[in-house]
């Protein structure tokens, strides 16, 4: 059986706090990010790792995520990758507020960010 190692892996990664560097190499794919395809600035590198990278990932993930919901650590604004949750609620939340300020007579200043190309900042 293959289960008895991996969890024995994963649970001396989490406990000593380490990550094996097998796991580190990983397979650099260029993928193009826009249309321009001779462009060279439109491209951005993807790595392919093992999947015993995911199953770490997942375990990692599930146990952060529990934490910070345990002690409520995550802002209730935050509305991407939650369950339960879209970032079509953040659109609703900040309608909801123009309109109360509006009904207050309060004005409303929104500043929005395009960060469509966030890892060439």
């Amino acid at each position: 059986m293959l289960s008895p190692i991996l969890t024995h892996l994963f649970n001396s990664c989490i406990n000593e706090g380490s990550y094996p560097d097998c796991f580190k190499n990983a397979q650099i794919t260029p993928v193009c990010k826009s249309a321009d395809q001779t462009n060279c600035d439109n491209y951005r590198p993807i790595s392919i790792l093992l999947q015993l990278n995911k199953i770490l990932e997942k375990i990692l993930h599930t146990r952060v995520y529990a934490y910070l919901q345990e002690f409520n650590l995550l802002s209730n604004c935050q509305y991407g990758f939650r369950p339960k949750s879209a970032t079509a609620f953040a659109v609703e939340n900040i309608y909801f507020n123009l309109l109360i300020n509006k009904q207050k007579g309060s004005y409303t200043c929104s500043i929005f960010l395009d960060l469509s190309k966030a890892f060439d900042l």
